[in-house]
């Protein structure tokens, strides 16, 4: 399922469900607040028309979970939901969440025509009429009629090869609570794929020693018996070949214990530098560990936005800051930001040094000592 995620004038198309650390990942990616988890979105494909076109704010771990629901629902389920988002009044994402909740009470069939429909009224006796009729006049009747009949009687509808009758659904009067996921950094699924044996387990990380060396223990594996299968990381460029000797999953751990030390801003500069210099190992990573104070970071948008705060930090205090309201900053920020050698990431501006936002100073000489050094040298 794409959505449009909408931040700062931007919009950022995602597809969902994801993991719990992509989740976080996305958040980051927004310079959202530590305890901030709504986002403003819009469905880009797979749903109704009538969905596309609305905008909503939501919880983004409910929003993935509602993705997981949709994700499941059998052919016959999407047709139901698809029936009854077009039937009824939807004021906000909470609608559309519980529908996927309420969607059994919905009779559905798979059918196509009105004959179709009329044949499976006759064989399950869906109108009281046909359990009053002769079982030899049955074959006489017209199918087409009766199914017409059945639809419009009960508000029915063909749709993507089912019929069904969205009507009878009730919104379900139950409250759903989304737990928020506690800090990890890595999910590994630790495992053997071979064809004496299979076993798998997934592990987050940070944890305990003894909870890695457990699952060895628990299916008769020591370390280097065991495989990664798959990796889910929080931080960039980071896939499953780095933990091509499973004896690095405990270097793993103990970077994973580090970044827990970290405070958030200095996590997603962590991120940021790893993306800008394509970090891609474990050696790389912790040696980051060690230098990432030589990096200022700030969480800007774009350089559009870069360019605003470096003339608020520079301006005298009295100056009229709307002077610039409305005002396209880009080209002015880029050349800021290539002046101090500093990038724009997808988590915010960085800089290899300090002095992020320091006026920059012409080094021109001065036109006075200028001329004074000529009259000087005639």
């Amino acid at each position: 399922m794409k959505v449009n995620l909408f931040f700062n004038r931007t919009q950022q198309p995602e597809n969902f469900p994801v993991s719990v650390l992509k989740l976080q990942d996305i958040l980051d990616r927004r310079q959202t607040p530590q305890d901030e988890t709504t986002v403003v979105f819009s469905f880009a494909d797979s749903l109704p028309y009538k969905l596309k076109r609305k905008t909503f704010s939501a919880d983004i771990y409910r929003l993935n979970v509602f993705a997981q629901c949709y994700e499941k629902l059998t052919d016959a389920k999407k047709a139901v939901f698809s029936a009854v988002v077009n039937s009824m009044e939807i004021n906000d994402f909470e609608d559309v969440f519980l529908l996927t909740y309420g969607l059994d009470a919905v009779p559905v069939i798979k059918a196509e025509t009105f004959e179709e429909v009329g044949q499976f009224c006759i064989d399950h006796e869906m109108l009281p009429e046909l359990e009053r009729c002769p079982e030899e006049i049955l074959p006489y009747l017209d199918r087409k009629e009766i199914g017409k009949t059945r639809m419009l009687r009960y508000s029915g509808i063909l749709q993507n090869g089912f019929y069904c009758e969205p009507e009878q659904y009730q919104k379900p009067d139950i409250t759903v609570e989304i737990q928020k996921p506690k800090k990890e950094f890595f999910r590994v699924l630790i495992g053997m794929n071979t064809e004496e044996r299979k076993f798998s387990q997934w592990v987050s990380l940070p944890a305990y020693y003894e909870t890695i060396a457990e699952i060895g223990d628990c299916c008769g594996m020591d370390t280097s018996e065991m495989k990664c299968l798959a990796l889910e990381s929080s931080l960039p460029n980071f896939t499953k070949e780095i933990l091509d000797d499973m004896e690095k999953i405990y270097d793993l751990n103990a970077l994973a214990g580090w970044l827990a030390d970290f405070d958030r801003t200095d996590f997603i500069k962590f991120k940021a530098v790893m993306q800008t210099e394509n970090i891609c190992s474990l050696d790389g990573a912790k040696a980051l560990l060690d230098r990432i104070d030589e990096y200022e970071f700030d969480f800007v948008s774009d350089a559009n936005d870069f360019g605003m705060k470096y003339l608020t930090e520079n301006l005298p205090e009295n100056f009229d800051r709307n002077s610039f309201s409305g005002t396209d900053l880009t080209a002015f920020g880029e050349e800021i930001l290539c002046h101090k050698n500093a990038v724009m990431t997808d988590y915010g501006v960085l800089m290899h040094g300090h002095g992020l936002y320091e006026k920059i100073v012409s080094e021109e000489p001065d036109e006075d000592l200028n001329e004074e050094m000529s009259w000087g040298g005639m």
